[in-house]
Protein backbone atom coordinates (compact mmCIF):
# COMPACT_ATOMS: atom_id res chain seq x y z
CA UNK A 1 0.00 0.00 0.00
CA UNK A 2 1.69 3.52 -0.92
CA UNK A 3 1.19 5.94 1.87
CA UNK A 4 -0.04 9.36 1.46
CA UNK A 5 1.81 12.12 -0.16
CA UNK A 6 2.68 15.93 1.71
CA UNK A 7 4.50 17.81 -0.90
CA UNK A 8 7.00 20.36 0.36
CA UNK A 9 6.79 23.62 -1.94
CA UNK A 10 3.64 25.08 -3.55
CA UNK A 11 5.49 26.78 -6.62
CA UNK A 12 5.75 26.03 -9.93
CA UNK A 13 7.39 22.73 -9.11
CA UNK A 14 5.35 21.62 -7.12
CA UNK A 15 2.61 22.31 -9.16
CA UNK A 16 4.06 19.81 -11.83
CA UNK A 17 4.56 16.84 -9.85
CA UNK A 18 1.20 17.89 -8.53
CA UNK A 19 0.17 16.88 -11.28
CA UNK A 20 2.65 13.62 -12.02
CA UNK A 21 1.25 12.30 -8.50
CA UNK A 22 -2.24 12.86 -9.40
CA UNK A 23 -1.48 10.70 -12.69
CA UNK A 24 -0.05 8.00 -10.84
CA UNK A 25 -3.36 7.54 -8.61
CA UNK A 26 -1.36 8.73 -5.44
CA UNK A 27 -3.32 10.48 -2.19
CA UNK A 28 -1.95 13.93 -1.87
CA UNK A 29 -2.99 15.26 1.82
CA UNK A 30 -1.43 18.66 1.11
CA UNK A 31 1.38 20.93 0.69
CA UNK A 32 3.64 23.11 2.72
CA UNK A 33 5.42 26.16 1.95
CA UNK A 34 6.62 29.52 3.35
CA UNK A 35 3.08 31.13 2.70
CA UNK A 36 -0.31 30.18 0.79
CA UNK A 37 0.44 29.89 -2.72
CA UNK A 38 0.35 28.05 -5.79
CA UNK A 39 -1.43 24.87 -4.87
CA UNK A 40 -4.65 26.34 -4.47
CA UNK A 41 -6.47 22.24 -5.67
CA UNK A 42 -5.02 21.22 -2.57
CA UNK A 43 -4.97 21.57 1.26
CA UNK A 44 -2.38 24.37 2.22
CA UNK A 45 -0.69 22.93 5.56
CA UNK A 46 1.30 25.18 6.54
CA UNK A 47 5.21 26.03 6.52
CA UNK A 48 7.14 22.61 7.15
CA UNK A 49 6.78 23.57 11.13
CA UNK A 50 3.18 21.61 10.47
CA UNK A 51 5.64 18.25 9.99
CA UNK A 52 5.87 17.56 13.56
CA UNK A 53 2.65 16.50 13.72
CA UNK A 54 2.73 13.94 11.05
CA UNK A 55 4.17 10.90 12.48
CA UNK A 56 6.80 9.44 10.43
CA UNK A 57 6.30 6.19 8.23
CA UNK A 58 2.56 7.01 8.00
CA UNK A 59 3.34 9.70 4.93
CA UNK A 60 5.53 10.09 1.97
CA UNK A 61 6.95 13.68 1.42
CA UNK A 62 7.80 15.04 -2.12
CA UNK A 63 10.49 18.08 -2.43
CA UNK A 64 9.14 20.06 -4.69
CA UNK A 65 11.26 23.25 -4.30
CA UNK A 66 12.44 24.58 -6.96
CA UNK A 67 16.01 25.27 -7.68
CA UNK A 68 16.13 27.79 -11.07
CA UNK A 69 20.40 27.95 -10.97
CA UNK A 70 20.92 27.14 -7.57
CA UNK A 71 20.28 23.48 -5.76
CA UNK A 72 21.15 24.74 -2.22
CA UNK A 73 17.43 25.64 -0.98
CA UNK A 74 16.08 21.88 -2.13
CA UNK A 75 19.49 20.44 -0.15
CA UNK A 76 18.80 22.14 2.67
CA UNK A 77 15.37 20.94 3.11
CA UNK A 78 16.17 17.80 1.68
CA UNK A 79 18.80 17.01 4.55
CA UNK A 80 16.63 18.81 7.40
CA UNK A 81 13.59 16.34 6.75
CA UNK A 82 15.71 13.10 6.48
CA UNK A 83 17.40 14.08 9.78
CA UNK A 84 13.69 14.07 11.06
CA UNK A 85 13.98 10.95 10.23
CA UNK A 86 11.34 11.42 6.69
Amino acid sequence: MLLPVIIIGGGGHGRVLCEALRLRDRRIRGYTDLKNRGLTSLPYLGDDSALTDVPVGEIELVNAVGSVGDMRARRTIFHRLGRSGF
